[in-house]
């Protein structure tokens, strides 16, 4: 982030330390999710309860990502195409929170699979 954000550096500088960064934590989500680790615990109402902060943290990801999105366009381009910009941001606002929901509620279910078979 100092790389990017304070320093200003080349994507040529920052970007293997970024991708190895993201294959490690792609790694480490898949082991955990193929060991069962993302559980719910066994207590009425605890899926809803889920499903609810679920909605909330994509919800709260969505706006701040779209808030970054269009205040960059508007550095970038000024006034020029506002409303091009500001669509696109929005469109790309809702992609983020239905793809980020999707893969939170795939996770858990795919790991609740996972921790439900047999140990050999």
């Amino acid at each position: 982030m100092v790389k990017v954000f304070i320093l200003q550096w080349d994507i040529k500088y920052w970007l293997d330390i970024f991708l190895i960064l993201m294959a490690a934590c792609l790694y480490i989500t898949v082991k955990g999710i193929r060991s069962g680790l993302y559980l719910l615990s066994g207590r009425a109402g605890e899926k809803q309860k889920f499903k609810k902060a679920n909605l909330l943290s994509g919800a709260i990801g969505a706006t701040v990502w779209t808030v970054l999105m269009i205040s960059y366009d508007l550095l970038e381009s000024g006034t020029t195409d506002l409303f091009k910009n500001v669509a696109s941001a929005l469109a790309g606002g809702v992609i983020f929170f239905f793809g980020i929901n999707w893969i939170q509620r795939a996770m858990m279910s795919r790991s609740t699979q996972n921790a439900d078979k047999p140990l050999d």
